[in-house]
């Protein structure tokens, strides 16, 4: 079965005559989300931990003082994940490394991830001087008008306990 319908996107009337119902209902769902999200309406998350936590896991762990954001994905599906921390060995003489972890639904350490932590993926330091260090990753593939939460993750050597602080987290929307 086909319906005759008109249906207006962003403000466009567009006509769906022809299509099966799957691919009106599509439409109309697509319609929804973009009237929602607006180009000018992405606008950038951030979250600001001055505080020092530590870890001696060997598997990215968060902490109970969590440096994260939700954030609802642009138009583009698309967004840069910046972080920054001030990192050192409060014992042992190993690497510690900050990543982040990104996962479906607004409540920060909720939902499916979507983006794991990854040492390849992160800002580290290795031995006990302090080093501030950043870095960011670009993140394709979210679904426009959907809501995402980011939230920095740490892990440490083999041996070693690493502190982690002055976290910064900001989501930056590409249009």
């Amino acid at each position: 079965m086909t319906y005759p319908l008109t249906i207006p996107i962003t403000g466009s009337p567009v006509s769906v005559a022809g299509f099966a119902k799957p691919a009106v209902d599509a439409i109309t769902d697509l319609d929804k989300r973009v009237k929602t999200l607006e180009p000018g309406d992405a606008i950038p998350a951030s979250n600001d931990q001055p505080s020092e936590v530590t870890t001696s896991s060997t598997g990215f762990v968060a902490n109970a003082s969590v440096c994260g954001t939700g954030f609802t994905a642009p138009l583009s599906g698309r967004v840069v994940v910046m972080w920054a921390a001030v990192i050192r060995a409060t014992s042992g003489a190993g690497f510690g490394v900050c990543s982040y972890e990104l996962r479906t639904g607004s409540d920060v350490g909720s939902g499916a991830v979507v983006v794991a932590p990854s040492l390849d993926r992160g800002c580290q330091n290795s031995g006990t001087s302090t080093v501030a260090s950043s870095t960011f990753h670009c993140v394709t593939g979210l679904t426009p008008g959907d809501t995402y939460n980011v939230q920095l993750m740490y892990a440490s050597q083999t041996g070693t306990t690493s502190g982690f602080a002055r976290r910064r987290l900001l989501i930056i929307p590409i249009p």
